[in-house]
């Protein structure tokens, strides 16, 4: 769970990786959903896709129109903890 300096309610951040054993991406899809005050996903907002060993967001999938969600991408990638950089 995030929250994002422009948003008052929590986001659920979604990860997913690749299920092939035999693949050797590095990316990971994280899809950020909005939650309700009772903690019930509500809104999809946007997905990107991070290549863990650069760190680079490779792709975006935006659902949310109404979400500024170029600068909450922003926000999240400037803010991972260093440790999962390792």
């Amino acid at each position: 769970m995030v929250q994002f300096s422009n948003q008052s309610s929590y986001i659920f951040v979604n990860e997913a990786y690749c299920i092939n054993p035999t693949c050797s991406c590095t990316e990971v899809t994280l899809t950020f959903i909005e939650l309700s005050d009772d903690g019930q996903l509500m809104n999809k907002l946007f997905n990107i896709r991070v290549d863990m060993s650069s760190w680079k967001v490779t792709d975006k999938t935006i659902f949310s129109k109404k979400t500024v969600a170029d600068k909450m991408m922003k926000e999240f990638m400037d803010h991972i903890d260093e440790i999962s950089r390792d």
